[in-house]
């Protein structure tokens, strides 16, 4: 029942793999605390879900991760109630616990500006190289973070054939598998083109090139595995009949005898290797495409040496990049289009942050604000 209810979620919702796994922890949890008192999901009632809850709670939960757990049981119970599997929800009566408003944390354009600066490479023939080209590719992901809105899974997963430098917009894919259009700035787009223009040779060098100068298969080759390609009849654990092979020797003039991969069987692990790192916009050191690890890595340092005093995650780029657009005095919804929001609540957040912004700025001040 619940490899249903994760399957509908994920085909029919359109949830991520990581909101998945999140809904699958948590209803594991149910599941163990249930086992515990002897009650299947189908016979525990309102006393076993209030029982839950409080366990959550004894268990240091924070009040917001606890309701993120009830609402994906309480979730659960509404898809059994609909295919007549149980005969009420006995999460309907559990309220949500009351938590803490906090406002997003933002950086203030002057902060934003200093943190860009950063990452600047030296002159582009020097850049090429060495510690050069990571520094325009850093450049290249800070402004189009700031510049897009974008969430960092969104960044991660651009592709250059949704870039539209010309006419400045990048096409991402939301939750929910959710299509739409983000903007570029003059100079994220300026530190696009610096890095795309040098990125091509360094994901060669590092996917497929250096590996082979090594003596090494790509790792994400099928011979890094030790496998042979699917479609081969190694693969079945068979030689052709007329090969060498077949008979236990290598041909006199094959690579195999001198210890060299055949050249085709060289071409198609690079094919392989370098497939998705070719679509990728941003890549590692590695020459694949960059995780939202690495980007998180990748801000880290340029944190430590900025020192603002508070905490900033990739997720801190989008907070500002609404709270200063509504700062200028852009329209809600407009912003709302541009963060793939769904429910205009969601951006109505960062209104607070300005009124919050302007009370300190008034109560500083003001001489009778005291």
């Amino acid at each position: 029942m619940r490899e249903d209810y994760l399957v509908y979620l994920g085909s029919v919702r359109n949830l991520s793999p990581h909101t998945l796994e999140s809904y699958r922890k948590d209803l594991e949890k149910y599941e163990e605390y249930l086992a515990a008192s002897g009650v299947t999901a189908q016979e525990a009632g309102l006393n076993e879900a209030r029982g839950f809850v409080g366990a959550l709670s004894k268990k240091g939960l924070a009040p917001r991760s606890v309701n993120r757990v009830v609402c994906g049981v309480r979730g659960w119970y509404r898809y059994m109630e609909r295919r007549n599997e149980i005969g009420s929800n006995p999460f309907a009566e559990i309220k949500s616990l009351r938590t803490e408003k906090r406002l997003p944390s933002f950086l203030f354009e002057e902060e934003m500006a200093r943190l860009l600066e950063m990452p600047r490479a030296p002159a582009r023939s020097a850049a090429a190289d060495g510690d050069g080209f990571w520094k325009l590719r850093d450049r290249a992901v800070l402004e189009a973070l700031y510049s897009t809105g974008c969430r960092i899974s969104e960044l991660v997963s651009l592709n250059l054939c949704d870039l539209d430098l010309k006419n400045r917009t990048a096409r991402v894919m939301g939750k929910g598998s959710k299509e739409r259009n983000v903007f570029l700035g003059a100079e994220s787009i300026a530190a696009l083109r610096e890095y795309i223009a040098l990125r091509q040779q360094h994901v060669r060098r590092g996917s497929w090139e250096a590996p082979a100068s090594r003596g090494e298969a790509p790792a994400s080759s099928p011979a890094s595995r030790g496998e042979a390609p699917a479609s081969s009849p190694a693969s079945r654990g068979e030689a052709p009949a007329s090969s060498p092979a077949s008979r236990g020797e290598a041909p006199a003039s094959s690579h195999a005898s001198r210890g060299e991969a055949p050249a085709s069987s060289r071409e198609a692990g690079a094919a392989f290797a370098d497939a998705e790192a070719l679509r990728a916009v941003f890549i590692n050191h590695r020459g694949r495409r960059i995780t939202d690890r690495g980007v998180r890595f990748v801000l880290a340092s340029y944190l430590r040496e900025a020192n603002f005093g508070k905490r900033v995650t990739p997720h801190t780029f989008r907070h500002s990049f609404a709270t200063h657009l509504l700062d200028r005095g852009a329209d809600i919804r407009a912003v709302q289009e541009m963060l793939g929001h769904s429910s205009l609540t969601t951006t109505q957040v960062y209104t607070h942050v300005g009124l919050e912004r302007l009370k300190k700025v008034y109560r500083r001040a003001h001489p009778h604000a005291q």
